[in-house]
């Protein structure tokens, strides 16, 4: 077998990746998303196990943000054809191909993930009704839109459930940060919301 470092490759790899991710900044858009949410993030690396030594395996486990109506299996395959073109192309990576191992299929996670997309249309009954309670507690309509940020709603949604985000108003910014947090009177308002929906949805006055 022809020597070569896991590494090194790994770079050429990578760079593919963000090639792709540029071609889906242009070429793929939702109407209430602004370009680009579509990215390609190689989070974490790992290869290599000695200075002294060339890395003969490397792993890199990315994360990847899709648009709502896009299928997991596409993207799927979408990356791994270009991916294997790129490779296709280095002579040792012609010989010795990548190969993937992809997450995202269940709630239980795995080293890879693909997170779905997901829209509910404005005039669903639980956007309405969430919708009504804002405007009573508040005194003023929601404004409604989409998140360019990701969670477990997606995988509930692939699962015929519909859902929506609604919480505490904040700073996204501050999310995952080592002071995240959100004014006390932005929970009231929200914890007010939401017990007048649920009071709604379930049928009581």
């Amino acid at each position: 077998m022809e020597g070569a470092s896991a590494v090194e490759k790994m770079v050429k790899i990578i760079q593919a990746l963000q090639e792709l991710e540029r071609y889906w900044a242009v070429h793929k858009k939702h109407p209430m998303l602004p370009p680009g949410m579509t990215t390609i993030n190689p989070a974490v690396i790992e290869g290599g196990r000695h200075p002294a030594f060339i890395a003969d395996e490397c792993k890199l486990w990315c994360t990847i943000h899709m648009l709502p109506g896009e299928d997991y299996e596409d993207v799927i395959r979408e990356v791994e054809d270009y991916i294997g073109r790129v490779a296709n192309a280095d002579l040792w990576l012609r010989k010795y191909p990548p190969t993937f191992r992809w997450g995202g299929r269940s709630l239980v996670k795995d080293k890879g993930e693909i997170f779905p997309g997901f829209e509910v249309e404005n005039d669903h009954p639980g956007v309405k009704t969430l919708a009504k309670a804002y405007e009573v507690v508040v005194g003023k309509q929601p404004g409604i839109s989409m998140t360019p940020s990701v969670g477990d709603a997606g995988w509930l949604n692939r699962a015929g459930i519909p859902c929506v985000y609604y919480g505490p108003g904040g700073d996204l910014r501050q999310a995952h940060a080592v002071n995240e947090f959100v004014e006390l009177d932005e929970v009231f308002k929200s914890t007010k919301v939401l017990a007048l929906m649920m009071l709604d949805w379930c049928g009581y006055s």
